[in-house]
């Protein structure tokens, strides 16, 4: 099937979550692909955003101009069962 056009989500279409945003963002930028950085939120000058809840988040676009991001959450305690 043939597409008449296309235009890319504005929204994050994928995340894949990693163990180490730095070294993620880091290999990004070396294969120079530029993280996204938005006027709303508040970001690092690396363009990484803390969540509320801790969880770390940088966005990019993919060669078609799709919203991807990579997402590193902070362990969480395991509770003890009773």
């Amino acid at each position: 099937m043939k597409l008449n056009s296309f235009a890319p989500s504005p929204y994050t279409v994928l995340a894949w979550q990693v163990k180490d945003l730095e070294s993620a963002a880091e290999k990004l930028k070396k294969n120079k692909v530029k993280i996204k950085k938005f006027s709303h939120i508040k970001q690092t000058s690396r363009g990484i955003w803390t969540s509320p809840e801790k969880s770390k988040v940088i966005w990019f676009k993919d060669p078609e101009g799709n919203l991807l991001s990579f997402i590193s959450s902070p362990l969480k305690k395991s509770r003890k069962r009773a």
